[in-house]
């Protein structure tokens, strides 16, 4: 899983085992390197206009580490169902329920389950307070 990491982000709230962090907003020199220095961080990941903000000597210095440096989007808000409950709205919808069912069942409104079902492609939930992507 990918975290993501905001300038105030602290060091013990990132995982042990995390390979991947995303930048939310582009961060100091000095912090991308603590973070690497004791987290096995392999891939990091931003969006564009972030990726614009990045020095070049944060560019270069996480090519020289072998750390990839990856542009990618994630658009929209986390979701703040947890994963068991969508799994349950979907399974329920395959059931052939009806919204205001799934509703009353699992307490999700009944405009949300219907995103969830129609529209929503997402990839990043938010778990214990930090968002996490897929």
């Amino acid at each position: 899983m990918k975290y993501s990491v905001w300038p105030q982000t602290k060091m013990n709230r990132i995982p042990k085992g995390t390979r991947e962090i995303h930048l939310v907003r582009p961060l100091a020199m000095k912090k991308i390197q603590t973070i690497c220095e004791k987290r096995p961080i392999e891939n990091i990941s931003c969006s564009q206009s972030c990726f614009k903000r990045l020095k070049t000597k944060t560019k270069k210095w996480t090519e020289q580490q072998n750390i990839r440096l990856d542009i990618q989007q994630h658009a929209g808000r986390p979701l703040k169902i947890p994963l068991k409950k969508m799994a349950r709205v979907i399974e329920l919808v395959k059931d052939h329920r009806t919204y205001r069912e799934i509703e009353e069942s699992t307490s999700v409104p009944k405009s949300t389950a219907h995103y969830l079902i129609r529209y929503a492609q997402r990839d990043k939930i938010k778990q214990n307070g930090s968002t996490v992507f897929l």
